[in-house]
Protein backbone atom coordinates (compact mmCIF):
# COMPACT_ATOMS: atom_id res chain seq x y z
CA UNK A 1 0.00 0.00 0.00
CA UNK A 2 1.78 3.13 -1.21
CA UNK A 3 -0.86 5.32 0.35
CA UNK A 4 -0.49 8.16 2.80
CA UNK A 5 -3.49 10.03 4.17
CA UNK A 6 -3.92 12.85 6.63
CA UNK A 7 -5.85 13.08 9.85
CA UNK A 8 -9.03 15.21 9.80
CA UNK A 9 -8.37 18.78 8.70
CA UNK A 10 -10.37 21.79 7.61
CA UNK A 11 -11.30 20.81 4.06
CA UNK A 12 -14.86 20.31 2.94
CA UNK A 13 -15.37 16.63 2.12
CA UNK A 14 -17.55 16.01 -0.95
CA UNK A 15 -19.17 12.70 -1.86
CA UNK A 16 -20.37 12.01 -5.43
CA UNK A 17 -21.69 8.89 -7.15
CA UNK A 18 -20.39 8.27 -10.69
CA UNK A 19 -21.09 5.55 -13.21
CA UNK A 20 -17.53 5.20 -14.56
CA UNK A 21 -13.89 6.32 -14.42
CA UNK A 22 -11.91 7.61 -17.40
CA UNK A 23 -8.23 8.16 -16.58
CA UNK A 24 -5.58 8.57 -19.28
CA UNK A 25 -1.82 8.52 -18.76
CA UNK A 26 -0.18 11.84 -19.63
CA UNK A 27 3.43 12.36 -20.72
CA UNK A 28 4.21 15.74 -19.12
CA UNK A 29 7.01 15.36 -16.50
CA UNK A 30 6.27 16.62 -12.99
CA UNK A 31 8.08 19.92 -12.49
CA UNK A 32 8.20 19.52 -8.69
CA UNK A 33 10.02 16.18 -8.94
CA UNK A 34 12.54 17.54 -11.42
CA UNK A 35 13.28 20.87 -9.75
CA UNK A 36 13.30 19.71 -6.10
CA UNK A 37 15.05 16.35 -6.42
CA UNK A 38 17.73 17.09 -3.77
CA UNK A 39 15.16 18.41 -1.29
CA UNK A 40 12.95 15.37 -1.95
CA UNK A 41 15.82 12.92 -1.41
CA UNK A 42 16.79 14.54 1.90
CA UNK A 43 13.17 14.51 3.07
CA UNK A 44 12.76 10.82 2.25
CA UNK A 45 16.00 9.96 4.05
CA UNK A 46 14.66 11.66 7.18
CA UNK A 47 11.39 9.74 6.95
CA UNK A 48 13.19 6.42 6.59
CA UNK A 49 15.07 6.95 9.84
CA UNK A 50 11.83 6.42 11.75
CA UNK A 51 10.16 4.14 9.15
CA UNK A 52 12.93 1.97 7.64
CA UNK A 53 10.36 -0.12 5.74
CA UNK A 54 9.43 2.83 3.49
CA UNK A 55 10.27 2.00 -0.12
CA UNK A 56 10.75 4.52 -2.92
CA UNK A 57 8.85 2.80 -5.73
CA UNK A 58 7.00 4.16 -8.76
CA UNK A 59 3.49 5.55 -8.30
CA UNK A 60 0.90 7.51 -10.25
CA UNK A 61 -0.46 10.91 -9.29
CA UNK A 62 -3.40 12.66 -10.93
CA UNK A 63 -4.21 16.12 -12.27
CA UNK A 64 -7.19 17.84 -13.93
CA UNK A 65 -9.80 15.81 -12.02
CA UNK A 66 -13.38 16.59 -13.07
CA UNK A 67 -16.84 15.04 -13.00
CA UNK A 68 -18.52 15.19 -16.43
CA UNK A 69 -21.90 13.58 -17.19
CA UNK A 70 -21.54 11.05 -14.39
CA UNK A 71 -17.95 10.12 -15.27
CA UNK A 72 -14.83 10.90 -13.22
CA UNK A 73 -12.11 12.04 -15.63
CA UNK A 74 -8.46 12.77 -14.86
CA UNK A 75 -4.94 12.61 -16.24
CA UNK A 76 -2.39 10.41 -14.47
CA UNK A 77 1.36 11.04 -14.46
CA UNK A 78 4.37 9.07 -13.31
CA UNK A 79 6.43 9.91 -10.23
CA UNK A 80 8.07 8.12 -7.30
CA UNK A 81 7.00 7.62 -3.71
CA UNK A 82 9.65 9.97 -2.30
CA UNK A 83 8.35 12.84 -4.45
CA UNK A 84 4.78 11.88 -3.58
CA UNK A 85 5.48 12.08 0.16
CA UNK A 86 7.40 15.35 -0.16
CA UNK A 87 4.44 16.90 -1.98
CA UNK A 88 1.94 15.61 0.61
CA UNK A 89 4.13 17.04 3.37
CA UNK A 90 3.97 20.47 1.76
CA UNK A 91 7.49 20.85 0.33
CA UNK A 92 5.96 22.32 -2.84
CA UNK A 93 4.66 25.28 -0.82
CA UNK A 94 1.15 24.47 -2.00
CA UNK A 95 1.80 25.37 -5.63
CA UNK A 96 1.28 21.87 -7.08
CA UNK A 97 -1.93 21.33 -5.13
CA UNK A 98 -3.21 24.71 -6.29
CA UNK A 99 -2.38 23.66 -9.86
CA UNK A 100 -4.64 20.63 -9.55
CA UNK A 101 -2.35 17.77 -8.50
CA UNK A 102 -4.31 15.15 -6.55
CA UNK A 103 -3.60 12.02 -4.55
CA UNK A 104 -6.19 9.66 -6.05
CA UNK A 105 -6.49 6.12 -4.75
CA UNK A 106 -8.95 3.28 -5.28
CA UNK A 107 -10.57 1.49 -2.35
CA UNK A 108 -12.53 -1.76 -2.19
CA UNK A 109 -15.41 -1.21 0.26
CA UNK A 110 -16.63 -4.60 1.42
CA UNK A 111 -19.97 -4.94 3.22
CA UNK A 112 -20.87 -8.12 5.07
CA UNK A 113 -24.15 -9.97 4.63
CA UNK A 114 -25.39 -8.51 7.93
CA UNK A 115 -24.54 -4.91 7.04
CA UNK A 116 -21.08 -4.15 8.48
CA UNK A 117 -18.20 -2.53 6.56
CA UNK A 118 -14.68 -4.00 6.67
CA UNK A 119 -11.80 -1.65 7.51
CA UNK A 120 -8.17 -2.30 8.39
CA UNK A 121 -5.94 -0.94 11.15
CA UNK A 122 -2.57 0.07 9.71
CA UNK A 123 0.42 -1.76 11.18
CA UNK A 124 3.15 0.09 13.17
CA UNK A 125 5.74 -0.16 10.37
CA UNK A 126 3.56 1.67 7.81
CA UNK A 127 3.41 5.40 7.00
CA UNK A 128 -0.08 5.61 8.54
CA UNK A 129 0.43 3.50 11.64
CA UNK A 130 -2.75 3.21 13.73
CA UNK A 131 -5.08 4.77 11.18
CA UNK A 132 -8.21 2.89 10.21
CA UNK A 133 -9.49 2.81 6.63
CA UNK A 134 -10.53 0.62 3.73
CA UNK A 135 -7.88 -1.50 2.00
CA UNK A 136 -6.41 0.76 -0.66
CA UNK A 137 -3.25 2.08 -2.25
CA UNK A 138 -1.85 4.67 -4.59
CA UNK A 139 -2.06 3.39 -8.19
CA UNK A 140 1.20 2.28 -9.76
CA UNK A 141 2.55 1.23 -13.14
CA UNK A 142 0.96 -2.24 -12.82
CA UNK A 143 -2.40 -0.51 -13.23
CA UNK A 144 -1.59 0.83 -16.71
CA UNK A 145 -3.34 -0.85 -19.64
CA UNK A 146 -2.89 0.59 -23.14
CA UNK A 147 -2.19 4.08 -21.87
CA UNK A 148 -5.03 4.18 -19.38
CA UNK A 149 -5.32 3.52 -15.64
CA UNK A 150 -7.32 0.44 -14.71
CA UNK A 151 -8.47 1.03 -11.14
CA UNK A 152 -10.55 -2.15 -11.06
CA UNK A 153 -7.27 -4.06 -11.15
CA UNK A 154 -5.87 -1.78 -8.43
CA UNK A 155 -8.88 -2.52 -6.23
CA UNK A 156 -8.55 -6.27 -6.76
CA UNK A 157 -4.82 -6.24 -6.03
CA UNK A 158 -5.04 -4.16 -2.86
CA UNK A 159 -7.89 -6.23 -1.47
CA UNK A 160 -6.06 -9.50 -2.16
CA UNK A 161 -2.68 -8.32 -0.85
CA UNK A 162 -3.99 -6.75 2.34
CA UNK A 163 -6.83 -9.08 3.32
CA UNK A 164 -6.63 -12.25 1.22
CA UNK A 165 -10.13 -11.58 -0.12
CA UNK A 166 -10.87 -11.87 -3.85
CA UNK A 167 -13.20 -9.51 -5.70
CA UNK A 168 -14.30 -12.53 -7.77
CA UNK A 169 -15.94 -13.92 -4.61
CA UNK A 170 -17.88 -10.69 -3.96
CA UNK A 171 -20.91 -9.05 -5.57
CA UNK A 172 -20.02 -5.59 -6.96
CA UNK A 173 -22.35 -2.60 -6.80
CA UNK A 174 -22.63 -0.51 -9.99
CA UNK A 175 -20.48 2.57 -10.42
CA UNK A 176 -18.05 4.26 -8.04
CA UNK A 177 -18.23 6.70 -5.14
CA UNK A 178 -15.83 9.66 -5.38
CA UNK A 179 -14.90 11.30 -2.06
CA UNK A 180 -12.90 14.53 -2.41
CA UNK A 181 -11.03 16.14 0.49
CA UNK A 182 -8.59 18.84 -0.64
CA UNK A 183 -5.67 17.09 -2.37
CA UNK A 184 -7.14 13.64 -1.62
CA UNK A 185 -9.59 11.88 -3.94
CA UNK A 186 -10.79 8.44 -2.82
CA UNK A 187 -12.41 6.30 -5.50
CA UNK A 188 -14.57 3.73 -3.73
CA UNK A 189 -15.73 0.49 -5.37
CA UNK A 190 -18.43 -1.21 -3.31
CA UNK A 191 -18.83 -4.99 -2.88
CA UNK A 192 -21.16 -7.26 -0.93
CA UNK A 193 -19.91 -10.43 0.76
CA UNK A 194 -22.04 -13.49 1.40
CA UNK A 195 -20.26 -13.88 4.77
CA UNK A 196 -21.40 -12.43 8.07
CA UNK A 197 -19.34 -9.71 9.74
CA UNK A 198 -17.89 -12.19 12.25
CA UNK A 199 -16.92 -14.70 9.54
CA UNK A 200 -15.45 -11.99 7.32
CA UNK A 201 -13.41 -10.51 10.17
CA UNK A 202 -12.16 -13.91 11.33
CA UNK A 203 -11.15 -14.97 7.81
CA UNK A 204 -9.10 -11.81 7.27
CA UNK A 205 -7.53 -12.02 10.72
CA UNK A 206 -6.41 -15.57 9.93
CA UNK A 207 -4.78 -14.29 6.74
CA UNK A 208 -2.98 -11.53 8.63
CA UNK A 209 -1.71 -13.92 11.28
CA UNK A 210 -0.23 -16.16 8.58
CA UNK A 211 1.80 -13.32 7.03
CA UNK A 212 5.27 -12.43 8.36
CA UNK A 213 4.87 -8.66 7.92
CA UNK A 214 1.26 -7.70 7.13
CA UNK A 215 0.33 -4.09 6.37
CA UNK A 216 -2.72 -4.38 8.62
CA UNK A 217 -2.47 -5.12 12.32
CA UNK A 218 -6.19 -5.83 12.76
CA UNK A 219 -9.65 -5.63 11.20
CA UNK A 220 -12.54 -3.42 12.30
CA UNK A 221 -16.17 -4.00 11.31
CA UNK A 222 -18.38 -0.88 11.33
CA UNK A 223 -22.16 -1.17 11.18
CA UNK A 224 -23.35 2.17 12.64
CA UNK A 225 -22.19 5.69 13.45
CA UNK A 226 -20.87 4.57 16.85
CA UNK A 227 -18.08 2.79 15.00
CA UNK A 228 -16.78 5.98 13.35
CA UNK A 229 -13.66 7.33 15.11
CA UNK A 230 -10.99 9.98 14.53
CA UNK A 231 -8.54 7.18 13.75
CA UNK A 232 -10.29 7.18 10.37
CA UNK A 233 -9.29 9.80 7.77
CA UNK A 234 -11.95 12.29 6.65
CA UNK A 235 -12.92 10.46 3.46
CA UNK A 236 -13.78 7.33 5.45
CA UNK A 237 -15.71 9.20 8.11
CA UNK A 238 -17.83 11.14 5.63
CA UNK A 239 -18.55 8.12 3.42
CA UNK A 240 -19.63 6.05 6.42
CA UNK A 241 -21.85 8.84 7.78
CA UNK A 242 -23.67 9.17 4.49
CA UNK A 243 -23.99 5.46 3.70
CA UNK A 244 -25.02 4.50 7.24
CA UNK A 245 -27.72 7.18 7.30
CA UNK A 246 -29.54 5.64 4.34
Amino acid sequence: MNLRVAQPGGNEVKVDAVRALDIALGDVPWRFEREKNETIAAHFARLRKSKPALWNGPVLLFRDCVLVDGVFRAEAFRTDYASFLAWLDGLDGGTETAAGVRNCFACPVVKSSDGAFLLGVMAPHTANAGQVYFPCGTPDFDDLVDGRVDLDSSVARELREETGLLTADLAPAPGWIVVSDGPYVALLRRFRSALSSDALRDNVRATLQAEPNPELSDIVMVRDRAGITNAMPPFVQEFLRQILDR
